[in-house]
């Protein structure tokens, strides 16, 4: 998981810019915003001596610290929301919403395997319990070609049938979907898909 340069270059690339010169002085204003309105940086330039003024270079010279602070405001921001979300804004969806992010979450064709492509994930809360280890994992029936063995736990008083491909082993979980599906997931792969 990280933050991809191209996002920010993209988030750069849709910035406006708004100028304004600081009355009875030599400085002159930059502030970037993105389509939805909000501010992301201010930048600003002087010049030493009042005849040399011109608002031309202090429109670029502002709008150059402008947009090197908007860069860096982008990759914290954008950082701290993958950080406390698991994806950044252009996985939120469209710009009509107030994103200022085109929707990047359709299928992309996979870069080497011909005829794949590439899903995103939609970021979901999950239902599971932790095995224990002095659990008592009642077999209920076992697989037949393929198919998934059927198990009970005991949790919280309660009886669950549950689905498994491999063995249960302490840490492992056992995620609630519904009534009807209820499933195993190994403790490395609940890891790679949930906040433990």
């Amino acid at each position: 998981m990280k933050v991809q340069k191209e996002h920010i270059l993209n988030l750069v690339d849709q910035l406006e810019f708004k100028f304004a010169r600081v009355e009875n002085t030599t400085v002159t204003g930059c502030w970037a915003f993105l389509p939805n309105g909000f501010q992301v940086a201010y930048g600003e330039s002087a010049c030493v001596d009042p005849e040399n003024y011109k608002w031309e270079d202090g429109c670029k010279y502002a709008k150059e610290r402008c947009v090197q602070s908007a860069v860096n405001k982008l990759w914290e921001l954008e950082g701290y929301l993958l950080k406390v979300t698991g994806k950044t804004s252009d996985r939120f969806g469209d710009p009509s919403t107030g994103n200022a992010c085109a929707n990047t979450n359709k299928p992309k064709p996979h870069a080497v395997l011909n005829e794949f492509k590439v899903y995103q994930g939609k970021a979901i809360e999950r239902i599971a319990y932790e095995v224990k280890p002095d659990e008592v994992i009642i077999p209920l029936k076992q697989a037949e070609s393929g198919g998934p063995c059927l198990s009970e736990i005991a949790i919280g008083g309660e009886r669950y049938q549950f689905a498994h491909f491999e063995p249960v082993n302490a840490g492992d979980f056992v995620c609630f979907l519904d009534e009807k599906d209820i499933y195993h997931v190994r403790r490395s792969v609940f890891e790679q898909r949930n906040y433990i």
